[in-house]
C-alpha cells in the first residue's frame, strides 16, 4: 500500500508548541513525540515499517489515523477510514473529518489501550509565570490566552500604557503650571490698576 502523501493542510510546528502522546502511567509510561522540528504530520498504524507511532494492537489497521500541526494552529487527527475507528474522549470520530485535538484528551485506536495528548504552548506558560506572581491571581480561573484574570488592585504591568499615564501626569502639571501663572499674571494686572487709580486720585486732589 502506498504512504499517503502529507495532508495539504499540515505545516511545520511551531517553535512555542511542544506536543506528545503518552501511552500508560508513569514511571513505565511512553511517549511519543508530535513536536519533531520540520514535521508537519505523524502516520500512526499498526505497520511499524511505515508508521511513525506504532500501534500495537491488532484491531489497529496497518495505516489507522495522521495527526498534524494544522496551517490555522493547533494540531489535528484524520482516521483513515480504519475498520475499527478512532474515538477520541470515547466518541468515535469520522473516517476522513479533520478533528481538532487538544491538550488531556483521551484517544484509542480501534479497541486498544488509551493514549493521552499532552500540548503545551510555551507562551501560554511563559505568561502565566509572569501572572502567577501577580497578588490574587489563581491560575485555575484562566479560561484563555486573552481572557486573564487578576484580583481588584492586582494589574498586570504594561509598559505603553504607563508611558501613557506618565505623559498624561505630565500634561496635568504642565496645565497646572500655566494656569497658576494665568492667576498671577491676572493678579500683577490688577495691583497695576490699583496703583494707576490711586495715583490718579491723588492727582485730582
Amino acid at each position: 500500500m502506498a504512504s499517503p502523501a502529507k495532508p495539504s493542510w499540515a505545516v511545520e510546528p511551531a517553535a512555542h508548541v511542544e506536543a506528545m502522546l503518552v501511552l500508560g502511567e508513569p514511571p513505565g509510561n511512553l511517549h511519543f513525540r508530535l513536536d519533531l522540528p520540520g514535521k508537519a504530520a505523524y502516520k500512526l498504524g499498526r505497520m511499524a515499517e511505515t508508521a511513525d507511532i506504532h500501534i500495537q494492537n491488532a484491531a489497529a489497521s496497518r495505516l489507522h489515523a495522521i495527526i498534524g500541526h494544522h496551517k490555522n494552529g493547533g494540531l489535528c487527527i484524520v482516521d483513515q477510514n480504519s475498520a475499527n475507528g478512532t474515538f477520541i474522549d470515547g466518541e468515535r470520530i469520522a473516517g476522513n473529518a479533520v478533528v481538532p485535538i487538544k491538550d488531556g484528551m483521551s484517544m484509542r485506536f480501534g479497541d486498544g489501550e488509551e493514549y493521552k495528548t499532552v500540548i503545551v504552548d510555551k507562551r501560554v506558560d511563559a505568561k502565566e509565570d509572569f501572572l502567577s506572581g501577580l497578588s490574587g491571581y489563581d491560575a485555575t480561573e484562566e479560561e484563555t490566552p486573552k481572557a486573564s484574570k487578576v484580583s481588584k488592585g492586582a494589574e498586570q504591568s504594561d509598559p505603553e500604557r504607563d508611558r501613557r499615564r506618565s505623559r498624561s501626569r505630565d500634561r496635568d502639571r504642565d496645565r497646572e503650571r500655566d494656569r497658576e501663572r494665568d492667576r498671577e499674571r491676572d493678579r500683577d494686572y490688577g495691583r497695576d490698576r490699583d496703583r494707576d487709580r490711586d495715583r490718579e486720585r491723588e492727582r485730582g486732589r
